[in-house]
């Protein structure tokens, strides 16, 4: 049974930290056991890493990551991400 994940699973998000790691890691020629125990945490966190997982524990991250000579840091928002969003919620009625 292989640790990565199913196909069922959503596609990846391209640029993103887990599409990176699941990229090194694969070409580096590594399961997803191999690399979590090269770094001291579990398969679990890798997994999650790779299915781009929004609650993970930054240091964690950075543990695989610097597997690869990276590491969490400031980058800036794109331009679209500060446009306002689109509500479907009718206007509030005045007083």
């Amino acid at each position: 049974m292989s640790s990565d994940p199913s196909p069922l699973l959503p596609a990846p998000n391209p640029g993103s930290v887990g599409t990176f790691v699941r990229e090194r890691r694969t070409a580096a020629g590594l399961t997803q056991r191999q690399l979590a125990e090269m770094v001291g945490t579990g398969t679990r966190l890798v997994s999650d890493l790779e299915n781009d997982k929004p609650t993970l524990r930054m240091d964690a991250v950075n543990r695989v990551l610097a597997a690869f000579g990276k590491r969490l840091g400031p980058v800036d928002k794109p331009p679209e991400a500060d446009a306002p969003q689109e509500t479907s919620m009718p206007p509030a009625a005045a007083p």
